[in-house]
This record gives C-alpha cells, sequence and structure tokens, in this order.
C-alpha cells in the first residue's frame, strides 16, 4: 500500500466512525521544505495523530493549533512555520524553509467529499481534491473522481465550475497546487485562494526478469509509488511469493497476475 493510500485508509476509517476530525494540510511552501504540498496531518477528537507535514519540524505546532480549534472557535486557519531573525528561537524549519498550513476542521459536506475522495485513492482511482482558504467557507472542499464532481466550495456555481475544470487538467501534470479566482469565481483575479490536492493514477515500472535484482527493486519503488509490473516469460518464476507482495506479475504475452 501508498503512503497515499495509507492515509486515505486512515481518513476514511475516522470519518465512518463518525470521529471529530481536524486536518493540517500543507498548501504552500518556499524555500526549503521537507515535504511537497498535499501532505497532509490528521488529529481527531482524542488528540489521536495520523501523518505529517513536515516530516516533525512543526507537527507540536499543529497539533497545538487543531486543539485550539476543538476547543473553541471551529473556524478554518491558515498558519505559517519557518526561520527568519524574527522567528530565531520559535518555532520554524530546520531546514530553513516557510510553509502554509491550513488546519480545518472536516464535517458536514466536506466530510463526505473527503469520505468519497479516500475511497477513490484507496481504489487507485483519479481523484483531486479542492480545498477553499479564504472568506467564510474557507475549508470547504470539492472533489473530481473519476470525472465526475462531488461537494463544493459554498461560494458559487461559478467557483466550482472553474475549480472543476481546472482540476480535470492537474490530473496529467500529477502535482498539487494553490490557484486563486475571483470573488465571483472566475479564472481572472486572485481574491480566493485554492488548493488543489492531487492524486494521480500511479506512474508504471516494467521489470523484465524474475530474478533477484527485480525482487529487490521492486518493493523500494512501490514504496515510492510506482505500480510494478515484473514480466517474465516462466511462469513458475514469476509465481513466486517474493514478487506478489509489492507487483503485479505477468509471463510475456501469456499470463498476467494481479
Amino acid at each position: 500500500m501508498t503512503i497515499a493510500a495509507a492515509r486515505a485508509s486512515v481518513t476514511a476509517q475516522w470519518l465512518t466512525e463518525a470521529r471529530t476530525v481536524v486536518a493540517g494540510l500543507l498548501v504552500d511552501s518556499a524555500g526549503s521544505a521537507p515535504l511537497e504540498p498535499g501532505a497532509v496531518m490528521l488529529i481527531d477528537g482524542e488528540h489521536n495523530v495520523e501523518g505529517t507535514v513536515t516530516g516533525g519540524c512543526v507537527e507540536a505546532a499543529v497539533l497545538a493549533e487543531a486543539q485550539e480549534l476543538l476547543a473553541g472557535d471551529r473556524s478554518a486557519r491558515l498558519v505559517s512555520y519557518g526561520i527568519s531573525d524574527q522567528l530565531a528561537g520559535d518555532v520554524g524549519l530546520m531546514c530553513g524553509g516557510l510553509v502554509h498550513i491550513l488546519v480545518h476542521e472536516i464535517s458536514g459536506e466536506s466530510a463526505e467529499t473527503e469520505l468519497a475522495a479516500a475511497r477513490a485513492v484507496i481504489e487507485e482511482r483519479p481523484v483531486v481534491v479542492a480545498t477553499l482558504l479564504d472568506g467564510e467557507h474557507a475549508g470547504a472542499k470539492l472533489a473530481v473522481i473519476d470525472g465526475g464532481v462531488t461537494g463544493g466550495l459554498g461560494a458559487g456555481a461559478l467557483l466550482d465550475a472553474s475549480v472543476a475544470r481546472d482540476a480535470r487538467g492537474l490530473l496529467d501534470t500529477g502535482r498539487s497546487v494553490l490557484r486563486r479566482y475571483g470573488a465571483d469565481g472566475s479564472t481572472l483575479g486572485s481574491d480566493l485562494r485554492v488548493f488543489m490536492r492531487v492524486h494521480a493514477p500511479r506512474p508504471q515500472m516494467v521489470l523484465f526478469g524474475a530474478i533477484d535484482f527485480s525482487a529487490a527493486l521492486a518493493p523500494m519503488a512501490a514504496e515510492l509509488g510506482y505500480a510494478v509490473t515484473i514480466c517474465d516469460a516462466r511462469e513458475t518464476f514469476v509465481r513466486s511469493p517474493r514478487f506478489a507482495r509489492s507487483t503485479r506479475s505477468s509471463t510475456s504475452r501469456r499470463y498476467w497476475r494481479r
């Protein structure tokens, strides 16, 4: 199971159990940062934590923000952490970068949208989850799953349509991005920021030969997110459990194992 699928599995479990869930979503970074935008940290009502947004640098601070949110005003908040002359000795990134994290509760329609998206990620279907960062509806979510739209950002039909159109195009790039839209939802303007978390189909890696080299490389490639296929004309070799654990194996032209 990939890291994204493992995180989606936790998300689906917590939301199915109707837990109170707060997410810390890395939406932007500058300079050196440990993780790419799109990284997610989850906190439930009992303060259980899953995931990471910086690999450990600011997770304690994000947890504190989540606890404050749960204890009081449930509105989404965009927080920033980094190192500067003014912040020296305070919470920041050891690598010297700057990160922007949206801390928000996943509830109501947004919870239904995230649950549908999480199930699609687990099934390795193409998904884009868009999260609104600004205004009274900050934290609202819209997902494009298999080309269809689930949920909404709460800021008008034009914004939903503009975001859905852009989300479909982003599946070809496979990269999560921050986009800006006008107050009316048009693509011209910068009043509203929307972060789009992209889960594109996994890249393919094909290894020829059911040999020790393939057995060693396949698990590492699978952990990095590749869908690995090992091809070999010798069905007896390719059926070995050491390949099946992390690959989709095949014998050339006449045998396919899922």
